[in-house]
């Protein structure tokens, strides 16, 4: 028995050694949009702030924590995504205790290789979001059920701790906890084990977590925003089947595991907590599949009990990674045409519109990039005439000047620089007059914060669109000095006046 604990524990240990390796490798690569606006608006906040500036899904309160926490230097960049990589780890071992407490041996070692090289778990094991924490806590919070069935009071507080930790990090962990809840609490109930004392600290619990929902219930409402809308069956279906296969449950070998599994009551519960998510998106409007991510999780446990079988199941295990790392292997299409802008051949007086998200990528994984933005901005400046690189060809997409996400139709046609994917190029005129109800584009150069004050004062908020917003920050230009630039798009109703120190007005040429 020594022996066999022995050789599980080394296996364990080098197990979680190459999954630190894979991890380690992701680790210093650039920073996503949504953590460098985590880092930037969010972790600057006092820590009552970050518990209830929640308007926007981009808040992970306890991730924002560990950033605000964890963030040393510009340099080390990657620091922030420690918490979540440690949290990775953790899963690991969450999950082969659960295999081998719920299931066996077999069953517990495919659940730990699998939180360890499912690619979903992986990239989100080390990036500074939500996603990593709230599994570690889902699943503490479930190893914790199962231990305080008995009315242990120590795993009745660690199960109380560990749900309201899941719910803080992602608001979204309510409906993973609820099913298991449920059936914790009939378990109880039929058996006569109900202890109040046990239930009192878990409903407690339930209680801290009902009154930040209730507090900032306004602004969860404002989340809606952000949601899916279904566009009829063939909608939903591939939003379902999206959402399951992205985070490795192959929607095909759930039917022969539904047959040959159901009467299994763990099989049941398992498929209560990934399909009562999914199923409740269809009356609180769908999310995009990372939210899911716990099904991740809840799937690996869900097929290793088909492991009771004694012969094959080591293929079996080998065919069922396969699957499930080859469904779950993520995409990079988005990447490829954001780099396809940055890797566009520079033209001689060409400005470059981003996109919000490409904009902050810019300005922290590209500071060469943004050096040559401001030596386009003062060429263009100064030229009859230059073009402009638009990176959707529908709309061009920005901020309005009270800071809320924006975009123009574009009332015209574009020439693709690079085959069928953006960028486009769009050529401009200098001008002296604008008229009204025509949509034009102004270029200016380094201004003070008041006259850029003055300049929002005769903007319409619904008739104008700040992009590239970073250049509204404080950034360094290549000559050493702190400068802010500004470029927006605008309609008038009527003549408007801007400051003559800045005459630059560029037309929207059909």
């Amino acid at each position: 028995m020594f022996k066999q604990r022995r050789k599980e524990h080394i296996f364990l240990i080098l197990l979680l050694t190459a999954a630190a390796a894979v991890r380690g490798f992701l680790l210093f690569r650039d920073l996503e949009y949504d953590e460098i606006w985590s880092l930037e608006k969010y972790a600057i906040l006092s820590f009552s702030g970050i518990f209830s500036d929640l308007s926007t899904p981009n808040n992970h309160p306890v991730n924002t924590l560990l950033i605000k926490s964890l963030w040393f230097s510009r340099e080390n960049f990657w620091s922030i995504r420690l918490g979540s990589m440690i949290f990775s780890l953790g899963t690991i071992l969450l999950l082969w205790q659960l295999g081998r407490k719920l299931f066996s041996r077999t069953a517990a070692w495919y659940a730990a290789t699998a939180g360890a090289f499912l690619p979903p778990l992986v990239i989100f094991g080390v990036t500074a979001r939500g996603y990593a924490g709230e599994i570690f806590f889902l699943l503490l919070f479930a190893l914790a059920l199962i231990n305080c069935r008995k009315g242990s009071i120590f795993w009745s507080i660690v199960a109380a701790a560990s749900g309201l930790l899941a719910v803080i990090s992602l608001p979204t962990s309510v409906l993973y906890i609820a099913p298991l809840a449920v059936i914790y609490l009939c378990q109880m109930i039929k058996k006569r084990r109900f202890k109040p004392l046990s239930f009192g600290i878990l409903l407690s619990s339930a209680v801290l977590a009902g009154v930040w929902f209730i507090i900032n219930w306004q602004k969860f409402i404002c989340q809606k925003q952000f949601k899916e809308v279904f566009t009829g069956f063939s909608g939903f279906f591939h939003w379902f089947y999206t959402s399951l296969s992205e985070n490795g449950i192959c929607l095909w070998l759930l039917i022969p595991a539904i047959f040959f599994l159901w009467k299994r009551k763990l099989f049941r519960v398992l498929m209560s907590v990934i399909f009562f998510p999914l199923a409740a998106a269809v009356f609180t409007s769908p999310a995009p599949a990372r939210v899911y991510l716990p099904c991740s999780a809840a799937g690996i446990l869900l097929f290793a009990t088909g492991f009771g079988i004694k012969k094959w199941r080591y293929l079996f295990m080998a065919i069922l990674l396969t699957v499930q790392i080859f469904i779950s292997y993520p995409d990079r299409s988005e990447e490829r045409i954001t780099q396809d802008i940055f890797d566009t051949a520079e033209v001689q007086n060409v400005i470059k519109i981003y996109p919000p998200a490409a904009g902050y990528v810019l300005r922290w994984n590209h500071p060469e990039s943004v050096e040559n933005f401001f030596r386009q901005l003062q060429s263009a400046a100064a030229k009859e005439f230059c073009a402009l690189l638009v990176p959707d060809k529908e709309k061009i997409t920005g901020f309005s000047i009270n800071g809320d996400v924006a975009a123009i139709d574009l009332p015209f046609s574009l020439n693709a620089v690079s085959g069928n994917t953006p960028p486009y190029i769009l050529f401009l005129q200098k001008t002296a007059s604008v008229i009204p109800n025509r949509w034009y584009f102004a270029i200016y150069p380094p201004m003070p914060k008041e006259n850029m004050s003055a300049l929002y004062r005769d903007l319409k908020p619904e008739k104008s669109v700040v992009f590239n917003q970073w250049l509204r920050a404080d950034l360094t230009a290549p000559d050493g000095k702190t400068h802010r630039y500004m470029i927006f798009a605008f309609q008038v109703d009527r003549h408007l006046r801007l400051p003559e120190n800045y005459p630059c007005y560029i037309p929207l040429e059909k």
